[in-house]
């Protein structure tokens, strides 16, 4: 260790005093996982920041539901249920940003960082199992050896249903399901039950209007239009997963 390297020239991701670089090439190695690590940090930190965000966004949504139900809001040109579709399907979109932010553009930039510690884990540049690890258990159908024990472990119920849910978003039933998968189903579920609740609002607009035909039409295919485009929404969230990355990176 050398004793001239001040607090302040340690690593940001760590309260401790790391050894200083050299031109070695062992010393530049671990320079460059270090470093890459890092930047993997980083990333799922400002991940997790944008997920409590939508938690705000999405009770701060509610909060607007139940102060135009209150009826405090007096000579309105709008009818409530009206207020709260529209309420719901612009919180929507703040979803939507939310989601592109953080499931497609900030995971894009963690799958570079990791990718990077794994490749270097794979050629035996770092000594770490880390990323090997994370892989195994985050996406065990990455390697042959990883599915079939990973397959041991579930039921045959569970195993049909994962397989099943694979094929509705991926097409093909062995690829297994990115962990960006439920970066997706976090947003989409939250936009789902924003866009129910605009198809119940205006549902309920036209019964009290005694248009009861497009209500009972609005009723039953809101919830089947918004669950087809999350499904198609998943879809694209999936483009930014992993397995994605490599394969790209490969071609």
């Amino acid at each position: 260790m050398d004793e001239n390297i001040t607090p302040s020239e340690s690593s940001d991701s760590s309260k401790f005093i790391v050894d200083p670089l050299n031109g070695s090439e062992r010393s530049i190695n671990y320079g460059l996982y270090s470093k890459a690590f890092s930047y993997t940090k980083h990333y799922n930190i400002l991940k997790i920041r944008y997920k409590i965000a939508l938690l705000g966004w999405v009770l701060a949504t509610f909060v607007a539901f139940s102060y135009v139900l209150s009826g405090k809001e007096v000579g309105a040109p709008i009818d409530r249920m009206i207020s709260i579709a529209l309420v719901a399907i612009f919180a929507s979109r703040g979803v939507l940003l939310i989601m592109v932010l953080d499931a497609e553009i900030y995971h894009r930039l963690l799958n570079a960082s990791f990718s990077a510690n794994l490749e270097m884990e794979t050629k035996g540049i770092s000594k770490s199992r880390i990323h090997k690890n994370m892989m195994k258990l985050l996406v065990p159908e990455a390697t042959l050896k990883s599915c079939k024990e990973y397959e041991k472990s579930l039921t045959p119920f569970a195993l049909k249903f994962k397989k099943f849910i694979c094929w509705i978003f991926t097409g093909e039933k062995g690829k297994g399901l990115d962990p960006v998968f439920y970066d997706g189903l976090f947003y989409c579920g939250s936009c789902f039950c924003l866009w129910v609740v605009a198809g119940i609002s205006i549902s309920t607009y036209f019964y009290y209007h005694y248009y009861r035909i497009a209500a009972i039409a609005c009723g039953i295919l809101t919830p089947i239009i918004s669950f087809l485009i999350c499904i198609h929404l998943i879809k694209r969230v999936l483009k930014s997963g992993i397995s994605k990355f490599k394969k790209g990176k490969n071609e």
